[in-house]
């Protein structure tokens, strides 16, 4: 897996979802960090992508998670730098 910088189209999507108006539209939300990403899996959430810091791709928290959910391995992975998330 090769992940790649979202699109600025997916971002404009993703801070859609900042507002309740945006997720009533969409009939999405964001789940943040690492264990309500995890208990969304193991309700069967579909997981339209999953946006990740550069060092956390590489840590022990991701490789855990994607081990453990085969529903994780179709989605698609962008990753940020720690500056960008910020915006």
């Amino acid at each position: 897996m090769n992940p790649q910088p979202p699109s600025k189209a997916w971002l404009s999507r993703l801070r859609q979802l900042d507002t309740r108006k945006g997720r009533e539209e969409e009939n999405r939300f964001l789940a943040e960090g690492w264990k309500i990403v995890d208990e969304c899996f193991t309700a069967g959430l579909a997981c339209q992508g999953l946006l990740v810091s550069d060092p956390e791709f590489e840590g022990e928290d991701w490789n855990r998670l994607m081990g453990a959910h085969e529903s994780a391995l179709g989605s698609e992975v962008f990753t940020l730098s720690d500056s960008q998330f910020k915006k």
